[in-house]
């Protein structure tokens, strides 16, 4: 029996992880407009707290960040 279609498991593992990453970016953003950043700062937080967020879960599963 097989359980999936390695094809179909790794769509689905991509859109996680876009979504992750896109919810951190959410996340920085929303602190910014806290902080009442212009639009650059909003960017430059949302960026930055995306990245982090990406190289925190690469660190937690003992892979390489991928900008190293």
């Amino acid at each position: 029996m097989q359980i999936a279609d390695p094809q179909l498991v790794h769509t689905v593992q991509n859109i996680i992880e876009i979504l992750g990453t896109l919810a951190f970016a959410i996340s920085g953003i929303r602190h910014a407009a806290a902080k009442h950043f212009d639009w650059f700062g909003g960017f430059v937080c949302g960026f930055a707290v995306a990245i982090g967020g990406g190289t925190l879960r690469d660190v937690m599963l003992g892979m390489p960040p991928f900008w190293m």
